[in-house]
């Protein structure tokens, strides 16, 4: 039996139970988790600048040229190839661990990828969720301590903050998983996230982030 067809069911094996709906594009999670993540990114982006910034005039090279206006342009469009590419690097995940058939779109400003009609096990669901934080926040750190501290820096930091951002759902939805047994399996669907459990006449089914 190859390791793809122990990662997930087609259809919901019997003795499960829905606990929990993350809806990412809810008014409810938009109001609860969007503060947070941004009082977080910006702690964590003012960190940085402070391990890179000595207030004196010779450390702090930020002068202006007109080619900046090209570097905030180009680091903008980064961010959006950003999301794009947060949204694939989930879907990679997914695809290396199940072969299954991706959904990507977009709703409003956001994008998504999703497997519909999968359940995936935990240790799958885990390592897509986790997969865009690790692998970019290791590639903000290298760029954001490599390169000079100028005009493009600061906008690259402002970058990293939307990245911190914008995974702060996906550590969230970590964490519950990590506190779940291992039999949990997840029903991701791009816009919504479904999660269950086995039934032991114990749990508690309930709702979360519905508008």
């Amino acid at each position: 039996m190859s390791f793809r067809s122990q990662a997930f069911f087609d259809e919901l094996p019997a003795g499960y139970r829905e606990i929990r709906l993350y809806d990412v594009n809810s008014r409810r999670f938009k109001l609860i988790t969007g503060p947070v993540s941004f009082a977080v990114s910006l702690i964590i982006a003012a960190l940085v600048f402070a391990s890179r910034i000595r207030f004196s005039a010779d450390n702090l090279t930020v002068r202006w040229h007109p080619l900046y206006l090209l570097h905030v342009l180009t680091v903008i469009a980064l961010i959006i190839g950003y999301t794009v590419l947060h949204e694939l690097t989930h879907g990679l995940v997914y695809k290396i661990l199940t072969g299954r058939k991706l959904s990507f779109g977009f709703f409003g400003s956001m994008a998504y990828c999703g497997l519909p009609g999968v359940y995936v096990r935990r240790n799958v669901a885990a390592a897509s969720c986790i997969a865009p934080f690790v692998v970019f926040t290791a590639v903000f750190a290298v760029l954001l301590y490599a390169l000079p501290v100028n005009i493009f820096w600061f906008v690259l930091l402002v970058a990293f903050m939307n990245h911190i951002g914008g995974c702060f759902a996906d550590l969230y939805a970590f964490a519950i998983m990590l506190r779940r047994g291992k039999d949990l399996l997840m029903l991701d669907n791009g816009k919504d996230q479904h999660v269950f459990v086995k039934d032991n006449g114990a749990a508690r089914e309930f709702r979360e982030g519905k508008s």
